[in-house]
This record gives structure tokens, C-alpha cells and sequence, in this order.
């Protein structure tokens, strides 16, 4: 991270490889899962079906993906401790400027132009998003594979589990709408979606996103 180069002015370097990859196996399969899911647990969904191969394919597409859901964020964790250990102390780490980023945020999300309180790699919003994501994947995860393997597994759990995991699912879901459009609909925002395209971002916008990142940035390179 903070690795530079020269495109149309100065470019810095948010995220490796190893992440971006991560990033987007782990979305491709939520959102496959998000749409079986639907299928199976939903009737009013299940024209849906026949873009599967029907109601046997879907459940083969969802287990597929529930598998890969899994495996990307541990394979990324490997593959990148250091990384990993960098993201989880910047999303654990809480002062005064994440509260007042939260109480001004409102205003910039319906566009008026607020000063917000300096960040570092991740505000406050993507510092929530992320526990959120951690903790509701971790727990889909979890609650489906009670549900998949529920020969193993006490009744009773059985039931709690289906429930839950149609609960982390709708928060989840929700949750990743809000992200979606905060990369890539928001004007304010939006640029944001370069780092997870080819990894870099202007520094212009990290200088005014992110000023504390990249004073950190700077003073590692002197």
C-alpha cells in the first residue's frame, strides 16, 4: 500500500492484488448465493430457476458458491497476512473523528457538501461496513452449513439456524446495496471504485478522504 505512479497526474496505490481478487470472488459469489437463495427459499422467485437449469441446478450453483464464499477470504488471509493485520487495526480502531464522520455523514449521502472530520485508510462508514460484512459472512457461513449438513446437528440448532441465516442474509444484503452505491453512485464517493478496479486512486481525493492515511503514508516513506 501507498506505492505511487505517474497517470494523468499522481496516483497512490489503496490496494494489492491480492486483495482486489479477494474482493471480487467474494461479491460475484455472495450476490450468485443472494439470487439462489431467493429461489429456493422464496416461491414469488422461482422463475428465477430456469436460469439454473431448474430447481436441482440452483441448489448445485448455491452449494458451488457457498464453497467458494468460504474459501476467498481465508485463501486472501494467506496470501496476505500483513495486509489482513493493516486493514483489521485501521477498522478497529475508533476516536473522535470516526464519531463526528458519522454524525456529518448523513448530509454528504444526500449530497450537500459537508467538511468532514479527517480519516485514515478507512472512514468510518467502510470501518462499519467492513465489522458488518466480517461478522454477518462469518455467520451465514455458520448458520448454512448447519442447514447443509443438518444430519450432524441437533434439531433444535437446525431451526435456529434458518432463521438466523435468512436474518444475515437480508442485513448483509442491505448492507452491500448501501457499499455498491457508495462506490459507484455517490459523486463524492465514487472514485473510490478505482481502488478496486486496478488498485490505485488519485491522491488529490485521498488528500481529501483520507488526509490522516496519507500523512502516514509520507511519514513511512521518510
Amino acid at each position: 500500500m501507498g506505492k505511487t505512479k505517474k497517470k494523468s497526474g499522481e496516483w497512490i496505490q489503496r490496494f494489492g492484488k491480492a486483495a482486489i481478487i479477494a474482493h471480487w470472488v467474494h461479491a460475484a459469489a455472495f450476490f450468485t448465493l443472494a439470487a439462489t437463495g431467493l429461489v429456493i427459499f422464496a416461491p414469488s422467485f422461482s422463475f428465477l430457476a430456469a436460469v439454473f437449469g431448474g430447481m436441482q441446478g440452483v441448489r448445485l450453483v448455491h452449494r458451488v458458491m457457498a464453497v467458494l464464499f468460504i474459501i476467498a477470504p481465508v485463501v486472501s488471509l494467506m496470501a496476505n497476512p500483513k495486509g489482513f493485520k493493516t486493514w483489521w487495526k485501521d477498522i478497529t480502531t475508533w476516536g473522535r473523528n470516526e464519531t463526528d464522520f458519522l454524525k456529518a455523514f448523513p448530509k454528504e449521502l444526500f449530497g450537500y457538501h459537508v467538511e468532514m472530520p479527517p480519516q485514515s485508510q478507512f472512514n468510518a462508514g467502510e470501518k462499519i461496513n467492513s465489522l458488518l460484512q466480517l461478522f454477518g459472512c462469518t455467520m451465514l457461513a455458520l448458520t448454512g452449513l448447519v442447514i447443509w449438513f443438518k444430519q450432524f446437528f441437533p434439531v433444535g440448532l437446525v431451526q435456529w439456524a434458518l432463521p438466523l441465516h435468512d436474518l444475515f442474509f437480508i442485513i448483509n444484503f442491505c448492507a452491500a446495496l448501501g457499499h455498491v452505491y457508495m462506490a459507484c453512485g455517490l459523486p463524492s464517493t465514487r472514485h473510490a471504485i478505482n481502488g478496486m478496479l486496478s488498485g490505485y486512486v488519485k491522491e488529490d481525493w485521498v488528500k481529501h478522504h483520507y488526509p490522516l492515511w496519507l500523512k502516514q503514508m509520507k511519514e513511512e516513506r521518510n
